[in-house]
This record gives C-alpha cells, structure tokens and sequence, in this order.
C-alpha cells in the first residue's frame, strides 16, 4: 500500500506557518456534503460538495457557477462508479484513474492535457501528487484532520489540501481527483468495501 515516496511525503507536509501558494481547508474532516474554503483571507468559499438523500450521486461545485464542476455517480450492486467531468463524457472512474478499484494500490495516475499526475500514500495516510515533470516534489497534498504541537500547545488542524503553483494550474482534477481516492481509502477502511458494493462519496 505504501508507494516507496513514504520520506518524500512526509518531508512536504505543510504546515501553518509556511504556507504554499494555496491550501484549502475542509469544513469537516469528510468528502461529501462539505464546504472547501481558501486558508487565511477571508476564507472565500472555492468548492461545495453536496450528496444526494440517496447517497449516490455528489455534485462538486465551485464558486463560480451553479453548473457542477463534476458528477459522481456510485452503484450498490454489480455497478461501476462513473464521474462526468464539466459537462464531458460521463465514464467509469477507473478509466479516468488508472489504480481505482478493490485493491488500495498506489500510485494512482489521471491524465490532464496530455500529462500524466500520480497520487502516492504514505504510511500515515499523506498523499502526495507529483507530475511526471518532475517525480521528486510533489505539487499537491493532503492531509486529514490532526492534533500537532504549535509552539508547545497542542492545536487541531483541520482536513487540507495544499497546491503549489503547478497544481493549481490543474486545480479541478486535482481536487476533483483526492475526493476520489480520499473517499475510496476511507470506504476501505469502513470495511473493505469493494467498487459497486458501497459508497464512494
């Protein structure tokens, strides 16, 4: 499950005093029904995540317009989970992330305009993207909800995921693409739900 990058991913993890070009934070450590705001500012709202009452189907918006950025669409049985991505082909998942599916491998790979992005894991649940550009710095990550020590008071940092300025270039599939795999580690973790047999987000 670890991807062989565990130092590199752990290296890069932000924190709240060097902050890269831009984090955003989640209002609940979750992946539906959420709010994703800009850290530091005025906190302007980028993204809103909301779930259906039935639970399979989540529409991703940005602040921009009330036209989903995507739709993700998640099956009980013998189904497979698709994602309409800006009004575009509606496609499973799994040909739009190379590694999606039962088994929790890494990397995890999406195409944008004809580049490659992988997404790794390391033992504490970071993950990292990295661009085949370069394979040693990553230009996105993320992190869950956690406890640190700032200047020797413990401090709750919320759900972030932080971008330098090569992620931000590409910063819907980026986003777009954590939620993802984000919600498919934690499905694992509820209990080892396989695609088609739970929910995604």
């Amino acid at each position: 499950m670890n991807s062989g990058n565990d130092s590199q991913v752990t290296l890069v993890s932000p924190t709240l005093n060097n902050e890269p070009p831009l984090v955003i934070v989640f209002g609940q450590d979750d992946s539906r029904n959420i709010v994703m705001k800009r850290s530091g500012g005025r906190g302007e709202v980028l993204y809103r995540v909301e779930t259906d009452k039935s639970k399979t189907r989540t529409s991703v918006y940005d602040s921009q317009s009330n036209v989903p950025v995507a739709v993700v669409e998640t099956k009980d049985l013998f189904g497979f989970d698709k994602i309409t991505i800006g009004g575009g082909k509606r496609q499973k998942i799994r040909k739009w992330i190379s590694g999606y599916g039962v088994l929790q491998t890494f990397p995890k790979t999406f195409e944008k305009d004809g580049k490659h992005y992988h997404w790794r894991e390391n033992i504490i649940k970071q993950l990292a993207l990295y661009s085949d550009d370069d394979s040693a710095h990553p230009i996105a990550w993320y992190e869950r909800d956690k406890i640190r020590v700032v200047d020797g008071v413990l401090r709750g940092i919320g759900a972030f995921i932080a971008m330098e300025e090569a992620g931000i270039q590409i910063q819907d599939h980026v986003v777009l693409s954590l939620l993802v795999i984000e919600s498919q580690i934690r499905r694992g973790e509820a209990g080892g739900l396989a695609e088609g047999k739970g929910r995604l987000l």
